[in-house]
């Protein structure tokens, strides 16, 4: 388990890396011996990748990828990673979109684990088992990025909160620098709202391409009653701010937009999955 979390990480590493160009991430992480055939079925060496890849040209609008597969030999020291990325970009003047079924094969050698073959295949369509998949992993994560980094802001005030004088309100509490409590409770209200709209709408673009409901009544209302509870959590801790005092402004906006996000993702027109 843990050496398929390294792996899955390494994949986010080299998604992250082709949006931002970064050659030499990819260097450490591609074999010299690599070889990678395209989608578009040619066949290119590292070296070439990697020029190509730093053309001004050729560009992403966007790049996501979710690992669903990974397959350990028995002797933990070579495995090959199946994954879906998402992407939509330019390669020259000629526009691309679509999303593709990438294969890739890994050996751990004395400079950790480094790809030596790449299979990349355009997918006219998902299949409801991989878009399931795609969707699940997708969900895991934004959730985990929810937990970690309000834990982590919760952790952080807990740490960091001082006051000269203990008899302070809550609100003068200095965190960091010029961020106080009131802040950062602020941001992390306006955080959890922009993942919980991430969510709704990952869910929203696999129903349309399903044609069928995948995220229910049960799921949503989960997803609600987390994000409300987050956001109670940040409010509980500012008693004696203007904010809280604003006719409980936190939880009652917090309904108010969660609802508006619902019919807005229910009645947006199909579109194909992109994310």
């Amino acid at each position: 388990m843990h050496l398929e979390k390294e792996l899955t990480k390494l994949h986010i590493a080299i998604g992250e890396a082709e949006k931002q160009r970064d050659d030499a991430t990819l260097k450490r992480i591609l074999a010299n011996d690599l070889i990678l055939r395209r989608a578009s079925g040619v066949v290119v060496d590292q070296a070439t990748y990697l020029e190509e890849l730093l053309k001004p040209e050729n560009t992403y609008n966007y790049l996501c990828s979710e690992v669903v597969d990974v397959k350990l030999s028995k002797s933990q020291t070579a495995a090959i990673v199946t994954l879906h990325v998402c992407a939509k970009g330019k390669r020259g003047e000629n526009p691309f979109e679509g999303v593709f079924r990438n294969i890739r094969f890994f050996k751990k050698g004395e400079q950790g684990w480094q790809c030596h073959a790449w299979f990349n295949e355009p997918l006219e369509s998902l299949s409801i088992k991989d878009a399931y998949t795609l969707y699940e992993e997708g969900k895991k994560r934004r959730y985990g990025l929810l937990f970690a980094v309000n834990g982590g802001a919760f952790a952080i005030y807990k740490l960091l909160a001082i006051s000269k004088d203990q008899l302070l309100p809550s609100s003068q509490y200095q965190v960091l620098g010029g961020l106080s409590l009131a802040h950062l409770a602020i941001l992390m209200g306006i955080f959890t709202l922009l993942i919980v709209w991430d969510i709704l709408d990952l869910a929203g673009k696999c129903d349309r391409h399903l044609k069928r409901e995948v995220f229910g009544s049960e799921g949503k209302a989960i997803l609600f009653l987390l994000g409300l509870l987050i956001v109670l959590g940040w409010f509980l801790v500012l008693p004696d701010t203007p904010i809280a005092k604003s006719n409980q402004i936190f939880p009652v906006g917090f309904l108010a937009v969660f609802r508006w996000l619902s019919h807005w993702n229910r009645d947006r027109p199909s579109r194909s999955l992109r994310k």
